[in-house]
């Protein structure tokens, strides 16, 4: 029976829609930047830009701006971003036509969870904002299992998915050549 089970368990987490998909390109990039700017010993941040989703398709990433390139002063240890910067976050949006999709921001080691203060100040408050956690401080190349995604319901409420529940909800997309 148990095997069973978890053939079953695993039929459905395929069939969990994805929430994100970031092509392998963009993503490699994103994890250097983060690598660079938090230098192995402080959190990094970033906002992922693209097109609204429709009908419930996934959110689509098509760019990034970094916390600190808003907030020069957001990278503290922690991430301390700074209201006035959201601004210059929506200046930037409309700028290039696009709407935040997503956050991301790194942790020390393989822990991926929400810290409280992660889950009691989402950086965008608004239900169904996504928000990924990228461990070891992005200093090596990481899957998509390896993420933490949340999904923010409202209320400080969210829903996480961790290991293969966070594989199925964020796609990382190789293009065929």
């Amino acid at each position: 029976m148990p095997g069973f089970v978890n053939r079953l368990l695993e039929r459905f987490r395929r069939r969990t829609p994805a929430l994100l998909v970031v092509e392998a390109a963009l993503w490699d990039e994103l994890l250097t930047e983060l690598a660079i700017r938090g230098k192995g010993v402080r959190e990094s941040g970033a906002f992922l830009l693209g097109v609204a989703p429709v009908n419930g398709a996934p959110r689509r990433v098509a760019d990034v701006v970094y916390y600190d390139d808003l907030d020069p002063a957001s990278l503290t240890g922690n991430i301390s971003f700074g209201g006035f910067a959201y601004g210059r976050l929506w200046d930037e949006c409309e700028a290039r036509g696009l709407a935040v999709v997503a956050d991301v921001h790194t942790h020390p080691g393989p822990w991926v969870a929400q810290s409280s203060t992660d889950r009691e100040h989402p950086m965008l408050a608004q239900s169904g904002h996504i928000a990924l956690i990228v461990p070891d401080f992005a200093q090596r190349h990481v899957g998509a299992h390896e993420v933490g995604v949340h999904e923010y319901l409202g209320e400080t409420q969210w829903q996480s998915a961790l290991d293969t529940e966070a594989a199925a909800r964020l796609k990382i997309e190789r293009r065929a050549r």
